[in-house]
């Protein structure tokens, strides 16, 4: 297992759009950051394992990393392999286009021509000194963004299949697993009723808030257990739990072993 790097937004140097360049070796240690990422790969083989999840590296895909997601690339490179990576702060980012981000597709293989065109501008455009530069970063990344989106059919099912107001919900937790939450804070953001939002939600996702928040924070704990030797205590802090006790109690009732029993059988140094 290896320590995982977190990075913050104050280590995009100081802008809200950051981007490099990689050749030959493309590969990227585990780590996870608090600000999205899209990485573009081109003549790549090998692996990108996020959360847990491995997927395939093939030319001219790109995967798109959000707030808090563990992942590493271990790359097959060869002389001609290149990745880029455009990282940015949600601030620089349409409010609707933040919202699609956390349910979309991770990964899309044959990017288009039209995303590969803008994606090379926004490239052009970082490493040139103009007055009008962060403008035009901008304007071209809320405009990559688009052309990816409106190419993913898979996109259609999530905004179909939720109001704004419970993907408003979700992208609060989504983006911070590690806070303090409760039905009644979040009803309160979303300026509903608990009792309204709790009837929503089970409507809309299936499963009550609680349970759906469950979800999510054991599957972060059992990604962090299984990939990286962090301590368990503060695998406990980071997946929005108060005190040890209730965190054990609860990855028993969901996996049925104890946090520690589980990293010993799922350890991925075995």
């Amino acid at each position: 297992m290896q320590n995982i790097f977190r990075f913050e937004k104050d280590q995009l140097f100081g802008s809200s759009i950051h981007i490099h360049t990689k050749t030959g070796d493309t590969s990227y240690a585990a780590h996870r950051h608090d600000y999205y990422e899209i990485i573009l790969y081109r003549n790549c083989g090998g692996i990108c394992v996020l959360n847990g999840t491995e997927h395939r590296l093939t030319d001219n895909c790109l995967f798109l990393i959000t707030p808090n997601d563990y992942h590493r690339i271990e790359a097959q490179n060869t002389h001609l392999s290149s990745s880029t990576v455009i990282s940015f702060s949600e601030i620089v980012v349409d409010k609707e286009i933040i919202s699609s981000l956390a349910f979309c597709p991770r990964i899309w293989y044959n990017v288009s021509s039209d995303a590969l065109s803008i994606i090379e501008a926004l490239t052009n455009v970082y490493f040139q000194n103009d007055k009008r530069r962060e403008q035009l970063l901008n304007h071209l990344l809320n405009a990559m963004l688009c052309t990816v989106l409106n190419n993913a059919a898979k996109l259609k099912i999530s905004n179909d299949a939720y109001s704004p107001l419970i993907l408003r919900a979700m992208t609060m937790v989504l983006t911070d697993v590690s806070a303090e939450v409760t039905l009644h804070k979040i009803a309160k953001e979303c300026n509903i009723t608990p009792s309204y939002f709790s009837a929503l939600f089970r409507k809309e996702v299936g499963k009550t808030f609680m349970i759906w928040l469950t979800e999510i924070r054991i599957g972060r704990a059992k990604w962090q257990l299984s990939e990286t030797d962090t301590d368990i205590l503060n695998i406990c802090y980071d997946c929005g739990y108060n005190t040890p006790s209730q965190f054990i109690k609860m990855f028993k009732r969901e996996t049925g072993l104890t946090p520690s029993e589980y990293r010993k059988r799922n350890s991925s140094s075995k």
